[in-house]
């Protein structure tokens, strides 16, 4: 017997086969192409390892004879904390589940990596290939799905728009468990779609001529044996994620809701369907009656869900102070129950109620706005915020796809099964919401979008081809309208006052939105779509969306900022800060520049003036005195999957101060101008004038979701609410330098951003308590009292080929008299300085800077700068490179110390990735200084209890 028993079904096989092979071939030029390893990165290196260890626990038993693998379980460990962070089989087994992991170990077993190995990048190219295998599967069930419920033509859109989808493509490296439970649940969705296709041909007329005995005997095994497979992937499906546990159960009763709303309860029920309920069952128990003794013989009781310590994840996924985020450094005392943890958030609602309805909603769009897309990758040349839109309109196609879905009159059982399963999937989804949402948990929605989307193209279509022309322009308009918000906010403050611009923004969108939705109801009334029930369900869907809309404007307060960018010395910024008094409860210490500034790879030098005080200097991150390990930590991934300097994102950064230059009691005038040396951005408010109280990125809370894994990916920094000094900020363009006079200021526009930019830039004092000691030195004035370690004066070139040449000195450090060393004092910055250029046009450049030394036992130590950066571009002209941390006191101490710089034309991953183009590489370099000096910046470990003006 033949698949191919007709010419259609010939077709139908090429045409779902070619569209597996565009999969499979997009995906595998896009490995072919990666810059990057990012197989390993983040929870993905767990999910390896526990695959991994899996693997070789099972290969040691079978070798030692004992077949009883459950058996031989180790007990997991009781905290789940542990258990996230921990290696052992049986931990990664109770906090991943059993499924993807043996997945995992298969895939390993493929690229030939040995069982208990950790060396995953060394075979990520390969894990790559495989992963685009599996979603050319994920391809076809949802090309089988969607053809069950909606035809051919919809099966094959759906399969083309997933084929293409482009967070598919870019994460195919990544081992994240959302691309496997794609594949689970479009294998399951197709399987569930069929099986009730079936009891819809039991509904079918009765004059249908009768089967044979042979035929209905060969029917019924076959029957039987697709819902022993379903049961079978229900099981699977369950122990791929946890919300997943819940989809079958949802599934079923939104089902039976929906055939006890229609009066078909109890239609097509025979002995059939209690032999199919029994297949389901036996497949169900197949999965997880060992899953169940798994877990009884690692935790000493049975438990059917995989647990990935739901307490922490609920607890900060809901803190009004984080804005929901998972802000590091992490609170102390984070409850270990989910009734306590509820219990708290429940008392955080009480107390202030708008805000805590605020942040849920604006939660909404953080999971389902956004693509899955953290390093923020363009795909052939299409770049994210294209790739973004494309997602967006997709979810609005679905939407609209399940408006149809919702109100159609057709009430078979395939049509109820098709509706259950989107509502259900759509409510596990939106269970994250109760977490801290990110795009990457809409992965696994994606089949079911595709499927939607696709229905509502072809129902257009094949009413009136315009008409689906119309709905994907109108639909993309708006989606494009919807993204320029901060756009819009400019230009609105144009004509608007400051309070009612974000409303107008608010009300321009809501607007849009009802434009679009009279174009749909006319667009269903052409097509002969139009309902009663289908307009007011679409209204109130409209009703849904505007309030969400309203909420993230108007609720936001990163939607109160602006910016400017600074690109040539003839530029400058102004900010007049009227300080109080003295005797009005301010700490006297140590005055610094606090600015909210984006800068390029290298820190710059800015020129300077403070009333009557003109000088140069080089801003430091705030981060780098006051360091946030947990967030520079994910950072450091960040850094490395990107090939950005770390100094290149937004943050806040200090400039020393000349002692006693603030004006207590006064107004005081700082002038900012760049060097020239790049471009610069300064961020600000819509302030009204005199308003001393802003929504300031905070000096201690840092997401990386935040900054990395939503649509919004604007800044890290949680949101605080601050009081600040009163400030007037005025702006100066395309000037002489000689010439800069108070004429040339004006006020009325602070940026040469389009549209309107007022209020007052992020430019503050920042005082800390006076017992924190800081050097006078305010520039590179005062070189004598620098150590200079190694001075490379000459130019060089380096080549990729020629490993020997790429140590540029190993000097040993013996600090002089001049340097402090006394243990309280011994902290150091070390500052490294040079010219760099690529010969051969545009490349790459990294720069090392190693301290080895003894320590008294005699063991070996060493110390890298975590802020030295992992890649930098480099091209024709020179251009200059810096970068400057604070060296520990052990390090110092150390017997023997030497320092070491290394000059690489490539950075790590290019090595394994692009061979050959590493070894043709060429990098010169010219001008290099290593120097230690005192620090003129407060020690990390200095009060908190400091002022901001």
């Amino acid at each position: 017997m033949t698949i191919f028993t007709s010419p259609e079904k010939t077709r139908d096989a090429a045409l779902v086969a070619a569209i597996c092979l565009l999969a499979f071939v997009l995906r595998y030029f896009y490995t072919a192409s990666l810059d990057h390893l990012l197989c390993q990165f983040g929870d993905a290196y767990f999910f390896l390892a526990g695959g991994s260890k899996l693997r070789e626990f099972v290969c040691s038993a079978i070798q030692d004879g004992n077949f009883n693998l459950i058996g031989a379980l180790p007990p997991a460990s009781p905290n789940g904390m542990v258990a996230l962070g921990s290696l052992a089989v049986s931990d990664r087994l109770m906090v991943d589940g059993p499924i993807f992991p043996s997945y995992l170990a298969l895939v390993q077993s493929l690229v030939g990596l040995a069982p208990g190995s950790l060396m995953f990048d060394a075979k990520a190219v390969q894990i790559s290939t495989v992963n685009a295998v599996l979603d050319c599967f994920t391809c076809l069930f949802i090309y089988l799905g969607t053809r069950t419920a909606f035809g051919r033509r919809a099966a094959t859109i759906a399969a083309l728009l997933f084929a293409v989808y482009p967070a598919s493509i870019i994460n195919v490296q990544s081992c994240y468990t959302e691309p496997f439970g794609c594949f689970v649940l479009a294998a399951w969705s197709w399987l569930v779609l069929k099986a009730f296709a079936k009891r819809s041909t039991a509904e079918a007329p009765l004059d249908k001529k009768p089967d044979t005995e042979a035929g209905t005997k060969t029917r019924s095994i076959s029957g039987i044996a697709h819902f022993l497979l379903l049961g079978t992937i229900t099981g699977i499906l369950a122990l791929t994620r946890p919300p997943f546990v819940f989809l079958p159960v949802g599934f079923g009763m939104l089902l039976l809701a929906l055939r006890l709303w229609s009066g078909k309860a109890k239609a097509g029920l025979n002995r059939q369907t209690g032999a199919s309920a029994l297949s389901v069952l036996a497949g169900l128990t197949i999965i997880l009656w060992p899953w169940l003794n798994i877990t009884h013989q690692a935790t000493g009781h049975y438990s059917l869900c995989v647990n990935r310590v739901p307490a922490f994840n609920l607890y900060l996924g809901n803190q009004l102070p984080r804005d929901g985020w998972r802000a590091y450094p992490f609170p102390e005392n984070i409850p270990e129950t989910v009734s306590v943890a509820a219990g708290q958030i429940l008392e955080q609602a009480k107390q202030s109620p708008l805000a805590f309805v605020s942040m849920e909603l604006r939660k909404i769009p953080r999971l389902w706005l956004g693509i899955w897309n953290e390093f923020q990758y363009s795909l052939f040349g299409i770049p994210v915020g294209a790739q973004e839109v494309f997602h967006q309109v997709l979810l609005t196609l679905a939407s609209l796809g399940l408006l149809f879905l919702m109100t159609s009159k057709k009430r078979l059982q395939s049509h109820d099964a098709a509706l259950s399963l989107v509502l259900s999937v759509l409510a596990v989804q939106s269970l994250y919401l109760a977490f801290e949402p990110i795009s990457r948990y809409t992965m696994t929605a994606m089949p079911i979008v595709v499927m939607l989307a696709a229905y509502v193209i072809d129902l257009l279509y094949s009413k009136s081809k315009p008409a689906s022309l119309t709905l994907l322009v109108t639909v993309s308009v708006l989606i494009i309208a919807m993204n320029r918000q901060r756009e819009i906010i400019a230009v609105s403050a144009l004509f608007l006052p400051l309070p009612y611009i974000k409303i107008f923004v608010a009300v321009f969108c809501v607007l849009l939105m009802t434009v679009a939705y009279f174009v749909f109801q006319k667009l269903a009334k052409r097509c002969a779509l139009s309902s009663r029930p289908l307009s007011l369900v679409s209204a109130g869907a409209l009703a849904l969306v505007a309030l969400l809309t309203v909420t993230t404007v108007v609720g936001n307060p990163e939607m109160s900022e602006w910016k400017a960018t600074l690109t040539k010395p003839d530029q400058a910024i102004r900010q007049e800060i009227t300080v109080p008094p003295k005797d009005a409860g301010i700490p006297a210490g140590n005055a610094y520049l606090l600015l909210d500034m984006a800068q390029g790879q290298c820190p710059t030098h800015l020129n300077l003036a403070l009333n009557d005080t003109f000088f140069t200097a080089r801003p430091l991150p705030w981060w780098q005195i006051r360091p946030n390990k947990g967030f520079l930590d994910a950072l450091a991934l960040q850094e490395r999957a990107m090939s950005m300097s770390r100094y290149a994102y937004r943050q806040w950064y200090l400039v020393p101060l000349p002692p006693s230059s603030i004006k207590y009691g006064a107004s005081n005038t700082v002038t900012l101008t760049p060097t020239g040396a790049g471009p610069l951005t300064i961020y600000g408010d819509y302030l009204q004038p005199g308003q001393t109280k802003s929504c300031l990125p905070s000096l201690q809370l840092a997401s990386w979701t935040k900054a990395f894994c939503t649509y919004d990916h604007q800044d890290g920094r949680v949101y605080e609410t601050i009081a600040t000094a009163q400030a007037h900020s005025s702006y100066v363009s395309h000037f002489s330098p000689s010439k800069l006079s108070e004429s040339n200021w004006q006020d009325k526009d602070l940026s040469s951003e389009p549209g309107k930019q007022v209020g007052t830039y992020r430019i503050h004092f920042i005082v800390f308590p006076e017992d924190q000691k800081a050097s006078e030195q305010l520039t590179d004035k005062k070189i004598a009292d620098r150590e200079v370690l190694i001075s490379i004066p000459a130019e060089r070139t380096i080549s990729g080929a020629d490993p020997t040449a790429m140590l540029l000195a190993d000097s040993p450090v013996s600090l002089s008299a001049q340097t402090p060393s006394s243990a309280a004092e011994r902290s150091q910055d070390l500052q490294i300085e040079c010219q760099l250029s690529s010969p051969s046009g545009r490349g790459w450049a990294f720069i090392g800077v190693q301290f080895t030394g003894q320590e008294a036992s005699g063991a070996e130590k060493k110390w890298t700068s975590s802020w030295q950066p992992c890649a930098i571009r480099t091209s024709r002209d020179w251009m200059p490179f810096y970068f400057s941390d604070k060296v520990p006191d052990e390090i110092l101490r150390l017997n023997k110390l030497h320092v070491s710089v290394t000059l690489c034309p490539f950075y790590s991953d290019m090595v394994q990735l692009h061979q050959k183009q590493a070894i043709k590489g060429k990098v010169a370099v010219k001008e290099l200084t290593l120097t230690l000096s005192g620090s003129s910046y407060p020690s990390a470990s200095a009060s908190l209890n400091t002022k901001i003006y």
